[in-house]
């Protein structure tokens, strides 16, 4: 992982990548995408981090609801 963005946000990020990529059905999908292309399970962590953050933020901005649980 890069050391350039913020360590306590990886820090932060992490659980939340990890439930996502084991919990919910478009986390399931993105984690079999990437295993497929033989990528380390902490890599595909790592790659789902700033996906979320992405999400958050656009979330955020539309001030919309994105239910983590049903997708």
């Amino acid at each position: 992982m890069s050391k350039v963005a913020y360590s306590f946000i990886r820090e932060v990020m992490y659980m939340p990548a990890v439930v996502t990529l084991y919990k919910t059905g478009w986390g399931k999908l993105y984690r079999l995408r990437h295993a497929a292309a033989e990528n380390l399970p902490k890599r595909i962590i790592g790659a789902m981090i700033p996906r979320l953050l992405h999400v958050v933020f656009w979330c955020s901005k539309l001030e919309i609801f994105f239910d983590f649980a049903f997708t």
